[in-house]
């Protein structure tokens, strides 16, 4: 009998400050409205308003299980709301291509908010919000199948934010998963290229010695960075001698 007490105590809490933070949304809905109103030229009003909204529905955005008819709504007026900050700010409003490329994000249409995230990295490098944007670009690119352009907008970040662990994870992953993939083009480039005369069995012996020195590096104990460096170093080489060979 307590613990059904006890249940319904929290959960008599649990709505009372659900309710509470739904009322502190609204009332920031319905200020940044009045603020729009009184001056719809204001690119940050249209900005904060957006914000406001989807502020309101952030939860169900994080949750990524769909949205309902009503939270669309809110969707789409936020991303009207950023559009509008963006078209009054003649497309230099950092934090709105920041919340807009967001929202994209959230709503799995990673192609629509890479243009505004890469907008958004005009912001000064050492700002807070460079890195928020510089984060959420490299999960779009790595969910669009492009790696090699997460990892180079990481690693660009890492020299302003060298100590931001979220970013030092994303470098460990990508450069891992960069390296396979560059192993995996160049064991099919050395797979599939037929050699037809002496210079072309030599430029495949080459590709095989390549992808045997990438196996080598991929399994030593260097760290993720200088395993790239010795990698680019092992296919410019390669590429070198290749071009020696047919001249």
């Amino acid at each position: 009998m307590l613990t059904i007490i006890l249940c319904l105590v929290i959960n008599i809490s649990h709505s009372l400050m659900e309710g509470k933070t739904m009322n502190n949304e609204s009332a920031k809905i319905q200020q940044a409205r009045k603020e729009v109103a009184e001056d719809p030229k204001d690119a940050n009003a249209h900005y904060n308003l957006g914000l406001a909204l989807m502020n309101s529905i952030e939860q169900s955005l994080r949750e990524e299980n769909g949205l309902s008819e009503e939270e669309e709504e809110i969707a789409q007026q936020s991303e009207a709301s950023f559009k509008k900050a963006l078209s009054l700010s003649k497309n230099s409003h950092g934090r709105a291509s920041i919340m807009l490329g967001w929202l994209y994000k959230f709503q799995g249409e990673y192609e629509k908010a890479v243009p505004h995230l890469k907008n958004a990295l005009g912001l000064p490098p050492e700002s807070d919000d460079y890195l928020k944007a510089a984060d959420v670009l490299a999960v779009c690119y790595h969910e669009l199948g492009k790696d090699k352009e997460a990892l180079k907008v990481v690693k660009e970040a890492m020299k302003y934010h060298k100590n931001d662990s979220g970013l030092q994870e994303k470098h460990r992953i990508l450069s891992k998963e960069v390296s396979a993939q560059e192993k995996d083009e160049a064991a099919t480039n050395a797979k599939y290229d037929m050699p037809t005369d002496e210079k072309s069995q030599k430029a495949m012996k080459l590709a095989e010695e390549l992808q045997k020195q990438m196996e080598k590096i991929m399994n030593s104990s260097d760290t993720e960075d200088a395993k790239q460096k010795k990698i680019q170093k092992a296919q410019e080489e390669y590429q070198k001698k290749v071009m020696e060979l047919y001249k």
